[in-house]
């Protein structure tokens, strides 16, 4: 993971100090470890949650509509895995 930018992302984000996030890649820091990548994955996600969600209303609109009406509620977070896992 060296050289992929996320030590840099974490210092200038402020999530993480120089010596911190050193640390964290060094892997001498559990959890601050685990923070900073949960951080970083849900960071990520909300970049791609649109683009995946345009995809999917051109692509499959079915899906879509599917998966839209199970988002709108945390109830419903197992169905909406098994709905985007099936085939």
């Amino acid at each position: 993971m060296k050289g992929s930018g996320l030590v840099e992302q974490w210092v200038e984000s402020g999530l993480l100090g120089p010596n911190a996030a050193e640390h964290v890649m060094d892997g001498k820091a559990y959890k601050r470890a685990m923070r900073a990548h949960k951080i970083t994955l849900q960071s990520l996600w909300q970049l791609l949650m649109p683009l995946l969600l345009e995809f999917c209303q051109k692509s499959y609109p079915d899906l879509f509509r599917e998966v839209s009406a199970l988002a709108c509620s945390p109830e419903n977070a197992a169905a909406l895995i098994t709905s985007l896992k099936s085939p």
